[in-house]
Parts: structure tokens; sequence; C-alpha cells
């Protein structure tokens, strides 16, 4: 069912959505490298990026980052409660952080004042 487009790319979510931190080495190197064998078996248009699950700080360690590098990915998605304004490097690698609401997507209430007050601070730094 996955649809190979010009204009798309499916990254790497792990296998299960484990806590990498959580996991024994092998276990984090068969997470990330699952989706790999599995992609590469098909004709899809892949990235190097991979979107940790959970996403915070806890939830990655010094394995976690060798095996990306190992695999030859250059980027992370990080869920750390912030809005992303640049791309930071973060061990080597570009880090990205997407706001995942608690709640479900509804619930999220930046407010106008925040919005607006974000995209001013925006401007002005660039």
């Amino acid at each position: 069912k996955f649809k190979n487009h010009k204009l798309s790319t499916y990254g790497n979510h792990s296998q299960n959505h484990y806590v990498m931190s959580s996991l024994r080495d092998e276990e984090q190197f068969d997470e990330v490298n699952a989706f790999d064998d599995l992609f590469s078996s098909l004709e899809i248009s892949t990235s190097k990026v991979f979107s940790l699950p959970f996403g915070g700080n806890q939830d990655l360690n010094m394995c976690t980052i060798s095996i990306l590098k190992e695999l030859n990915y250059s980027s992370v998605l990080m869920s750390r409660g912030r809005l992303d304004q640049r791309c930071q490097s973060f061990y080597g690698f570009k880090a990205i952080d997407r706001l995942m609401p608690l709640d479900g997507v509804d619930k999220i209430n930046l407010g106008l004042g925040y919005f607006l007050s974000f995209r001013k601070s925006s401007q002005l730094s660039n």
C-alpha cells in the first residue's frame, strides 16, 4: 500500500515503537534496521531521517546514536515540547523538533498571541 511518488519519501520510526533507551544494544539495532530491511526490498523512496519514538532526550542513548550513525542516518526527529526554529546539531545529526500534543491534535491551544509573538521573533532573526 506504500506509494512511490517523486514528492514523497518514507522515514524510519522503528519497528515496534519502543523507548529505544530501554532496549539492549542488539534490540535497538533490530528496531532501526527492520525498516531498512523492509524498505530495501520495495521500490520505495526512503529518507535517512529517524523519528525517535516518544522523542525525548531520555528516549535514546549513545547506543542509539551509534546505530543511527552506522546506518548512515542524517537527521533525528525529536518531540521535546518546543517548536523548532532552526535545525540544531545533536550528536552529529540534524535535530528537528516536532510538536506532539499530549491529548491529541484537537487539544492544541497555542493561542493567537503566542503565534504572533513566535512569528514576529522568527522574522526578526532572519
